[in-house]
């Protein structure tokens, strides 16, 4: 959770900060949209859901447990974070279209 969400809204010290934390908001975004996602792609393709989902994690816990500053844990999540770009992409336009499906029969 801390090195892909870091910095917390608590650890805002200086200005710059918050252009990483708008960028933390959009990995919590997509990483919440990226659940869907896989449900998704899981109908799809199974063994290339668990894949990108395994890579996550093991991504995720061997940067993870390495990184203790921010600024590094910055850098290297980018190195998972284009699989949950992936996911949450999937769930975003599945969502856009059930909404736009639902106005459109309205």
């Amino acid at each position: 959770m801390y090195f892909l969400f870091t910095p917390f809204p608590w650890m805002i010290s200086h200005s710059m900060d918050f252009v990483i934390l708008g960028e933390s908001i959009t990995n919590l975004i997509y990483a919440v949209a990226a659940i869907s996602g896989a449900r998704i792609l899981a109908k799809k393709t199974l063994a290339g859901t668990v894949a990108l989902i395994l890579g996550i994690v093991v991504g995720t816990l061997l940067y993870g447990l390495g990184t203790v500053n921010v600024g590094t844990a910055v850098r290297h999540r980018q190195m998972v974070l284009w699989a949950i770009f992936l996911l949450g992409g999937i769930g975003i336009a599945q969502y856009i279209c059930i909404r736009m499906s639902s106005i459109q029969h309205s």
